[in-house]
């Protein structure tokens, strides 16, 4: 994550706004000069001082050529060597010819003398010494940087990540999703897991999810492993998504300032997440709530005939001011099947499960299809839903194939 020093911003009373780089061709032209000064230094042992300042230099605006640099980390890196041989050999040589001490002075006459004798290129000797005596850093290239828009976009991800540690309360709206229940009860999930407390609410057809609560948020900072996890969560989302917007308060030394950033303005910014083009893996990974769910989603591909689907978590049932997301949507034709697989968890998981699917017996849902653990039958058993009972894999995976047989 990059220091406050590189998040570059304006401040608009108790406006923040953030000052995304473009991707137009001036832009473009500069990411390339970037490029170009990584690369001439590509084997050079260099500190990243070093290659800042020529950044410095190259942009006109510090803070830019620190986000460059950031940027710049997932395609270049520094890196220390062990001794090579011929350095240790080097030593060896001054104890057996000069008794282990150089004379103030003597140094450049001794290495000279010692790669005539080695027959060793003298330049390339003095970068291997210089990098064993100081620990002095050597530019590498970790991937190939094809193209330079690559740096503005990582950047302005970089730009979104800072932005997103220093929030302590945010709304995150998201609209015109397709498949808006398998993102929002994925960001809930991830949510619950990370401990931060979200609601959910409706708003002219558009879903808004409200995070509160600075301990529960970053307890620990942004720059913490718990905290990236979330600004990563909150990125993929809205990345994913495309149509979304963040209001929130944002917390800079003891100032609080008011932040939107919404994709749909003419400032929005166009990023890319580094997990989505393959340059690292995302910390907080897609996974099914239980391995159960995960066995039941693949027993029932299997049995489903080749003209149904099934979704992950792509329905949003609503009951009043609440909601319910089935684990998965069976669209056969235009019949659709929910289904929810319910799992022996705690007490209170087990009584608030009971009690939406009652709300969903109210209402006259009846496209449901429950999956549960046969232990939780004194629990279940009296809702009228259609019921899959398994005590094993071997049973789930019998009674699935039966009873979808009967609906399908």
């Amino acid at each position: 994550m990059i220091p406050l020093r590189a998040f570059i911003f304006n401040t608009y009373g108790d406006r923040i706004v953030i000052d995304f780089l473009n991707t137009d061709s001036n832009e473009v032209k500069i990411a390339e000069r970037v490029r170009h000064i990584l690369e001439s230094n590509v084997g050079r042992v260099c500190a990243p001082h070093t290659i800042i300042n020529q950044l410095i230099r190259n942009t006109g605006d510090e803070k830019k050529a620190l986000l460059y640099f950031y940027a710049s980390k997932f395609f270049y890196d520094f890196e220390v060597k062990e001794a090579p041989n011929t350095v240790l050999e080097f030593y060896l040589y001054i104890e057996k010819n000069h008794h282990g001490f150089i004379p103030l002075g003597g140094l450049n006459h001794v290495i000279s003398n010692y790669c005539t004798e080695k027959d060793i290129e003298e330049r390339n000797f003095r970068l291997l010494l210089a990098e064993s005596i100081f620990g002095a850093k050597r530019l590498i290239r970790k991937r190939d940087l094809k193209n330079p828009k690559y740096l503005i976009l990582i950047a302005n991800y970089l730009l979104l990540e800072k932005a997103f540690s220093l929030l302590y309360e945010a709304k995150i709206k998201f609209c015109n999703v397709k498949k808006i229940g398998y993102v929002i009860k994925n960001f809930l999930f991830k949510a619950k897991k990370e401990r931060i407390l979200v609601d959910i609410l409706e708003d002219k057809g558009c879903w808004i999810c409200e995070i509160r609560g600075p301990k529960q948020l970053y307890s620990l900072r942004g720059a913490s492993s718990r905290g990236k996890r979330i600004c990563e969560l909150k990125i993929d989302t809205i990345y994913r998504v495309k149509n979304w917007e963040v209001r929130g308060l944002l917390s800079i030394g003891h100032k609080n300032y008011i932040i939107k950033v919404d994709s749909q303005s003419a400032w929005a910014p166009e990023f890319v997440t580094p997990w989505n083009i393959g340059i690292e893996e995302l910390c907080v990974r897609d996974f099914f709530d239980s391995d159960v769910e995960r066995t039941a989603y693949t027993y029932i591909i299997e049995a489903l005939p080749s003209n149904c689907v099934v979704m992950r978590e792509s329905d949003i049932i609503k009951i009043g001011k609440r909601i319910f997301i089935p684990d998965f949507t069976i669209m056969c034709g235009n019949r659709k099947i929910y289904v929810e697989v319910i799992g022996f968890w705690s007490k209170e998981y087990i009584r608030r499960k009971r009690g939406k699917l009652e709300e969903l017996e109210k209402i006259g849902e009846k496209n449901l299809l429950l999956i549960i653990d046969s232990r939780l039958k004194k629990w279940f058993a009296s809702l009228k839903f259609p019921k899959i009972w398994y005590h094993n894999v071997q049973d789930l995976k019998k009674n699935i194939k039966t009873t979808l047989i009967g609906l399908v």
